[in-house]
């Protein structure tokens, strides 16, 4: 049965969502209105890369309360584009902060 992991979101019979990485620019961080791009690795159980595609990676933005200079408002929303499959196993991805309005 495809596993779901709480942290990448990743499913397929193959991937274990625990064991996968993301790596790239937009990992620490980013800039209001901007792309932030990044890439999701996906794994095994065995923490061995799985270089097939067709896993269903689901990315989801935890930190990013991005708190107003001149009050504790959040900042409106983060937007998430789906993860763009490149057939090896890993997948692009990007996600920005709206800006305030």
């Amino acid at each position: 049965a495809p596993r779901q992991d709480a942290r990448a979101g990743a499913r397929h019979p193959m991937v274990d969502g625990s064991k996968c990485t993301a790596s790239g620019a937009g990992i620490g961080g980013g800039t209001a209105c901007a792309p932030a791009k990044f890439t999701v690795i996906t794994a095994d159980a065995s923490g061995e890369r799985v270089r097939a595609g067709g896993a269903k990676v689901v990315v989801t933005v935890t930190s990013a309360s991005v708190k107003s200079s001149s009050s504790d408002a959040e900042t409106p929303g983060v937007v998430v584009h789906d993860p763009v499959d490149h057939g090896d196993g890993t997948y692009a991805c990007v996600t920005w902060v709206r800006g305030s309005a």
